[in-house]
């Protein structure tokens, strides 16, 4: 006699309606899970194309920092005349 030989318990029955809630209910969590993760990945595109602006205003800045460094000085050789 093995070890599960005796079941002190009635078969189990299920409901097929009750499972078919059941399969809904799992369904829209599956489907809610994946929504969040096409929400996620949209927002994860949104974000490298503002890093990617930032990154080229920070460029275009960069260009022209030594233009306003060079009137600074400039201005400063005025005012010291």
């Amino acid at each position: 006699m093995g070890r599960y030989a005796s079941n002190p318990y009635p078969p189990t029955t299920v409901d097929p309606q009750s499972l078919a809630c059941l399969n809904c209910f799992w369904r829209s969590i599956v489907r809610d899970i994946y929504e969040v993760l096409r929400q996620k990945q949209a927002e994860q595109v949104q974000l490298g194309k503002q890093i990617e602006a930032l990154q080229n205003a920070a460029e275009k800045l960069r260009s022209v920092a030594h233009l306003l460094d060079e009137e600074h000085t400039d201005h400063d050789s005025l005012s010291q005349i």
